[in-house]
């Protein structure tokens, strides 16, 4: 038998394909369970062809085996950028942040770049007094209920301060009051007071940033004017609207309550506080600031020293009648107190005057004449 299966060897090497057939009739036979399974494939690591995989199967009592030949790996992408020789990146393989220049059709040179994103565009003026009437509302909400908590803090200390002994019937005019400091009084201003005034700032805020939408030659004027800012013109701007709606200016005086009665009084229906005691504080911001309508206010104070009382009668907190408005002098002049206020008065009239002036020129022109 070893005999016989040399010769078969041998006979393999020299007659090729017919050796299998003589192979198979020295073999046992045996029962095929199926296909052979094929072994794992490797994959190639040197880029040429993979190794061979031979499978064996029966047919006709014959073995047939078949090779299959893996077909070779392709080669890696080459890198875009060259390595240096110490394994750096040269700069010429670095990639520009901006596009290399090149011609165009026309024989100019022409660049990519990146667009920065357009500006947002203004609200129009309508809208922009819409959103400063809505902030301005908001803005006062929060400003009254950060009065009421500084009222309610003056309160807490009125009484700290008479627990401490202080036998007076009123203690708000005691030395020292207001500067009481309990633990009460530390968590309303750190709970209550310091988010309501960062509150009411915001939209403060917010009203500014509705002010572009406003003619540019207002906004200048203003600019130009001491004691005067943008944060006073937006909420004027919000509490009158559009100034070109006022057909002069006397409407304008009437709307933020620097009218006259028919008989002359400045008290009269349909008159606003909240806009009156706006522009008292505008008025006030003239006299602390200085510029042309603080010495518009001194030639008028001494205007106002030359007209004679106006014999109005005097009331006390009760509401009772003290007296006449006369100088404590003897002077025919009003108290000092009336002069300031009707003066202050002047100037504030003034300044709405020539807001009203910058907002409407051609208005202005045909209203002076028809004058």
């Amino acid at each position: 038998m070893p005999f016989e299966v040399e010769e078969a060897e041998v006979a393999t090497r020299a007659r090729g394909k017919r050796a299998v057939t003589v192979l198979a009739s020295l073999l046992p036979p045996h029962k095929s369970k199926g296909r052979a399974r094929a072994k794992p494939r490797v994959p190639p690591t040197d880029g040429l062809p993979g190794p061979a995989s031979v499978s064996e199967s029966r047919a006709g009592g014959q073995i047939v085996r078949a090779t299959h030949r893996r077909p070779a790996a392709s080669p890696a992408p080459k890198s875009r950028k060259p390595a240096a020789a110490n394994g750096a990146v040269p700069p010429s393989a670095l990639v520009p942040l901006r596009a290399p220049i090149s011609p165009d059709e026309g024989g100019q040179r022409r660049s990519a770049t990146h667009r920065r994103p357009a500006a947002p565009v203004p609200p129009s003026l309508p809208d922009a007094i819409g959103n400063l009437a809505k902030l301005h509302r908001s803005r006062l909400n929060f400003v009254s209920a950060k009065v009421k908590i500084e009222l309610q803090i003056k309160a807490i200390q009125r009484q700290e301060h008479a627990r401490a002994g202080c036998e007076k019937k009123t203690h708000a005019l005691c030395p020292g009051v207001y500067k009481v400091v309990t633990p009460d009084i530390q968590i309303l201003r750190v709970m209550a007071l310091d988010p309501l005034e960062h509150q009411a700032e915001a939209r403060l805020r917010a009203m500014l940033d509705e002010l572009p939408a406003v003619p540019a030659h207002v906004l200048d004027f203003v600019d130009n004017i001491r004691g005067l800012g943008r944060p006073s013109l937006a909420q004027i701007i919000a509490e009158a609207g559009d100034l070109a709606h006022y057909a002069n200016p006397a409407k304008l005086w009437s709307r933020m309550g620097l009218g006259l009665a028919p008989d002359g009084n400045t008290r009269y229906e349909g008159r606003s506080p909240r806009r009156r005691a706006l522009m008292a504080v505008i008025g006030t911001n003239f006299l602390r600031a200085g510029g042309p309508y603080k010495e518009l206010y001194d030639q008028r104070k001494e205007y106002e020293r030359t007209k004679p009382s106006c014999g109005k009668a005097l009331k006390n907190a009760k509401g009772e009648p003290i007296g006449e408005c006369k100088d404590a002098d003897g002077a025919a002049c009003c108290k000092a107190g009336h002069i300031h206020n009707r003066t202050l008065r002047y100037i504030e009239k003034r300044l709405l005057l020539d807001l009203w002036r910058a907002w409407n020129p051609d208005l202005w022109r045909a209203w002076r004449k028809a004058a």
